[in-house]
Parts: C-alpha cells; structure tokens; sequence
C-alpha cells in the first residue's frame, strides 16, 4: 500500500510501525476504526474525565477514506493518535490474517501498557486484542455501539451454529469446481495435461482451504489461547457504558455497568447545526420526521410504499420531514424529491447532511419519529421523552413483499426487527390495508 494516500500530519498522530520506534505508554488505550465510534468514545472522555488517552485507529488498504476522517477530526481529548493497518477481509475468519494480527496487537499492547482498554467491539478480531489484554491483567471496558451492541440478548446469537465439515460440504465444492470440468464430465481415460482441470482444481482446494469452517476447525486444532477467542463473541470484559445498563447485564453478564447515552453529552457544535436545520425547514414539535435505511428493495416500491404510509398516519396538521440515509442511492433520492414536489408541501425532503438527526430529535422534541428499524426510534424517547417512536416495518412488508427481488431486503428487515424488539422503546404500526 502506498502510505502517502493515508496523510497522517497532525503532531500527534503516527504511523503503527513509526510509533514502536519510540512508543510512549499511557493508562488508557481506546481502539475504533470509523468516526461514529470516535464520536461516542470522545463523549464518554468527556463526560467520565478521563485523562492520559491514547487512540489507535484500525484500517485496511482497500478504506483509507474513514481514516484520513477521523484523522482530520479527532479532538485533544488524545494525547497520541496511531493508525495501523490491519489485513483486509480479517473480519472473516482466516487464520493467517488473524495470526499477524495477533502479533501486531501483542506489540501494541506491550508500547504502550495500558491499565484500561476501550473498545466498541467484541468479536472476531478485537476478541483477540481483548484476550491478549486479559492475559496481562489489563481492564477490559465495552463502550456501547447502537443496537449492534445488544445482539448477544438473542438467544440465537448466543448459539455456536457452526455446521459439520463433513463429506457433503467436500462433494459439494468439488461438484463447482472440478466436477464442472469437460475431463471430468466424459471420464476421458487420459493422464494428458489438461488446463482446465488443472484450474479448477487449484480452485476447489483454495475454496476449501479459505471455507470459514475450514478455518475454524484449524484454529481450534492450532491456535494458541488468543487465536481461539475469534471464534465466539467476548463477552468477559471488566466494565461497560451503556444506556440500557440491563439489558448489557443479562447479553454479556457484565456486573459493572454505567450508564452512558452519547447524546445526553452537550455538543455545542451539534446543537447549532440542528438549530440551523430546524430553522431553515420550519420542524415544529407536533411535525412527523422518517428516518429512511438502505435496504435492497425496489426503489420505487419502497418510496411509494413508505409515503402511502406516512400519508396514512399523519395527521392534517402536520408536516412530514424525510431525512434519507447518508449513502442513500441517487434514484431514491430523487423519487423521495418526486414525492415533495406533488405532495403540496405535506412531505418535505431534508437536503442537508451535516448534522446529527439525533441532535435534532432532541432540540426540536418533535412529536413522532417513524422509521424501520433504525437505531434512531431506539433512542429518541431517551434523548426527548415527548417523542413517540414508530416502526413502520410490518407494513412496508406487507406492501412490497410480492415483488420477488425485495425478498433479500425483507430478509434483513426482519433481523434488524428481532433486534429492535429487545428494547420497550418502539411501538410498531399495525398492519392494516391502506387506500389504493
């Protein structure tokens, strides 16, 4: 990788490999890789007065866009900030990979010999950076993540539904590889060098080497202590920040656990620019504001489907403001537009991007937040306890559910809804037949 397209220029920030040159040691060691955890972790700093930090940032060759944002964009809060490069497709399981990560992480935590360890995160990898702190008595702290946090409290998460490497998964990898060779097909009774056997047969025994079961049977067989920690989700830390302490207690059987809601913490910044959006859109207390996620849906089956719905439940006194999501496709885009421009003032888009949505829930205390399953409905009730959420995900199935290619995005929509159902925050919109 060419390290100059990752400009590390701030005093206190080093590359990984310059920083074991001459580490400096600190009490607390934060570990992240994108700014939505840089953001919790500098409130929590914030709120906790926590001194002596420093911040390693994770990233890989193939992202170097969300480093170079959270380089730009950490605070003082830090005294040294690192950046080490971690193998791209380690969130998988590939003992190879996860071998020189655990080496690097060794060497991470001998520079700097931290007390405390923060992390967002609790599987694959990061369980070998926590396995290896245990191991030297370092305190492991969980700072929560949205709902992602809260996954181990469904009892099939905490399940190990790890499938036989048997016969079968070995006939089956060779009938797509080998097996679809034109030799193989007549059975030709030649030993004459044939190129396309040849190829496939490469294939099937690296498809098979790099299977996640294959490389969980070897670093059960092999791996030391920490290798074998990738295998399950942690859930043995020390301490957690979280703004459902309870529900932490019984998915991770955390005894100390505090209570932490990023957003509870004064950011005068954030605060302006939701003052600003407000004022610039007219958002009022008794207004509705949609909350969109990308899902692998139709688009315009999804845009009709959500307005047929949000047209349905408001009220004539309000207003209904659509905050798409960040990475939101320009065609959705553009038939949420389509539906601001004939609705006679009823829907309005939100154009602006620069702001937190939670920010604006919380200064606006507005009315009614309808979403899917958005982390927003959870913790809008928290931030503003006049605010009511609302899923509409039980409906919206039910009106696109018999076009066949949404079938993957419903797939992911009932997942994101077990989840959501843990907390007590949402109530979910009744299925009923609306107006054609």
């Amino acid at each position: 990788m060419n390290k100059s397209e990752l400009v590390v220029s701030r005093p206190s920030a080093y590359y990984f490999e310059d920083f074991l040159g001459n580490p400096l040691a600190y009490s607390n060691l934060f570990v992240l890789t994108h700014l939505g955890q840089l953001k919790q972790m500098e409130a929590l700093i914030k709120s906790k007065n926590i001194k002596d930090n420093c911040l390693v940032v994770l990233y890989t060759f193939k992202n170097l866009i969300v480093p170079q944002i959270v380089h730009d964009q950490y605070s003082n809060f830090f005294d040294s900030v690192v950046f080490l490069e971690i193998p791209f497709g380690v969130n998988k399981l590939d003992f190879a990979k996860l071998r020189l990560v655990e080496q690097d992480y060794k060497s991470l935590i001998s520079s700097i010999s931290p007390e405390n360890l923060y992390l967002n995160s609790f599987e694959g990898h990061y369980a070998i950076l926590i396995s290896i702190a245990k191991s030297r008595s370092i305190k492991s702290i969980l700072v929560e993540e949205g709902t992602a946090t809260y996954k181990l409290n469904l009892s099939k998460m905490t399940q190990d539904n790890e499938e036989d490497l048997n016969l079968k998964f070995l006939r089956s990898k060779f009938i797509e590889t080998v097996g679809q060779t034109q030799l193989f097909k007549k059975l030709v009774k030649t030993y004459k060098y044939n190129k396309d056997l040849f190829r496939q047969s490469k294939r099937f025994i690296t498809e098979v080497s790099k299977d996640e079961r294959v490389q969980k049977k070897l670093i059960k067989t092999v791996g030391n202590e920490h290798l074998k920690a990738s295998l399950q989700p942690y859930k043995d830390f020390d301490q957690a920040y979280a703004s459902f302490p309870g529900l932490i207690k019984s998915g991770f059987g955390i005894e100390d656990v505090d209570y932490f809601l990023v957003h509870e913490v004064v950011n005068e910044k954030a605060v302006e620019g939701a003052e600003a959006v407000i004022k610039k859109y007219n958002i009022t207390s008794r207004d509705m504001l949609f909350v969109s996620q990308r899902y692998h849906l139709d688009p315009v089956l999804y845009v009709k489907s959500v307005a047929a719905i949000l047209n349905s439940m408001a009220r004539s006194d309000q207003t209904i403001f659509i905050k798409l999501h960040p990475k939101e496709s320009e065609n959705t885009y553009n038939l949420f537009k389509r539906v601001e421009e004939l609705s006679g003032g009823r829907f309005v888009l939100i154009e602006d991007t620069q702001f937190l949505i939670e920010s604006v829930i919380k200064v606006s205390k507005i009315r009614c937040l309808v979403g899917i399953a958005s982390t927003t409905l959870i913790y809008a009730p928290l931030i503003s306890p006049a605010t009511k959420s609302i899923s509409i995900a039980y409906q919206l199935i039910e009106l696109i559910q018999s076009k066949k290619n949404n079938h993957k995005g419903i797939k992911t929509i009932q997942e994101h809804i077990e989840i959501l159902k843990i907390f007590n925050s949402t109530e979910f919109l009744e299925v009923v037949q609306l107006p054609s």
